[in-house]
């Protein structure tokens, strides 16, 4: 058992509602941000994400 599941069942013994992170907040990203450029975007689903904390709004 991982160290998540035994916090997990001690914590919450009910267990965990699992959301998406686009169901309970929006998520912003910068062209030119970090090196970012168009050809760095790609369709929703697809890639991978990179967040901070200033890119999640609404939480």
């Amino acid at each position: 058992m991982s160290k998540l599941d035994e916090l997990i069942k001690k914590y919450c013994p009910d267990g965990v509602e699992y959301k998406n992170l686009h169901d309970i907040c929006e998520i912003r990203g910068r062209i030119g941000f970090r090196g970012y450029t168009k050809q760095d975007v790609v369709a929703e689903g697809e890639g991978a994400i990179s967040l901070s904390p200033s890119n999640i709004l609404n939480a």
